[in-house]
């Protein structure tokens, strides 16, 4: 009778081992989806870079449609003094057929 408790014995010990194993597992698991999650948590950084980088591009684009606006003020400018100038030659050869 001694033997067969002991067989029993070794049995539920073996049984302690295979959950101890299955522990571990689920441990490894677990260490697997924090990883996971790490991951998860760098593809938001690279989001939130990627937004940044878009707004600067649109202060950029906004800045270049500033500098277009200045340079088409420029010519209009440039424009409205070269006919002050055709303007001004034509009165002066009036004034200069009429002496």
């Amino acid at each position: 009778m001694g033997a067969a408790t002991t067989s029993t014995d070794d049995a539920s010990a073996t049984t302690g081992n295979a959950t101890t194993t299955a522990d571990d597992a689920t441990s490894s698991v677990d260490d697997a989806n924090a990883t996971t999650g790490d991951a998860s948590g760098s593809i938001g950084d690279t989001d939130i870079m990627l937004i940044d980088a878009c707004a600067i591009l649109n202060d950029v684009n906004g800045s270049m449609d500033d500098a277009n606006r200045t340079v088409d003020d420029a010519y209009c400018t440039l424009d409205y003094a070269h006919a002050n100038l055709e303007l001004s030659s034509c009165t002066q050869f009036v004034v200069w057929k009429e002496k």
